[in-house]
């Protein structure tokens, strides 16, 4: 398994592809865990995130912008040795189908559940 600093997110859901800018000092760490917590139970799955740009705010510590990667099944968290939180982690990238599968299911899903399938506006 892999160890990366853990990031709680208590508002909010990061997938992968989505940038996220948060006011966070990750030290010299270039990926991070982004993981959602709900009354300080944390989620099983978290999105690795790289640090895409970091930033000094005036007066109010530092922010990063993060680009989640993939997704990550989270193993067991403890502190090291300078009290970060760090987490292990098994990388669960997404799987793309080849196109003629793609093409398969598609043409086996009913059309009228397509078109009405559309929002309303």
């Amino acid at each position: 398994m892999n160890r990366l600093r853990i990031l709680p997110l208590d508002d909010a859901v990061v997938f992968p592809g989505m940038p996220v800018t948060l006011t966070v000092d990750v030290g010299d760490d270039e990926r991070v865990v982004l993981v959602p917590r709900l009354q300080d139970v944390y989620a099983r799955v978290g999105v690795v995130a790289e640090v895409s740009e970091r930033v000094r705010m005036a007066g109010r510590g530092f922010a990063v912008t993060l680009m989640g990667a993939h997704r990550a099944t989270l193993g067991s968290a403890s502190a090291d040795q300078d009290g970060v939180l760090r987490v292990d982690y098994e990388a669960r990238p997404d799987q793309n189908p080849p196109a003629i599968q793609t093409r398969d299911l598609e043409r086996e899903y009913p059309r009228g559940r397509r078109r009405n399938s559309r929002v309303a506006r």
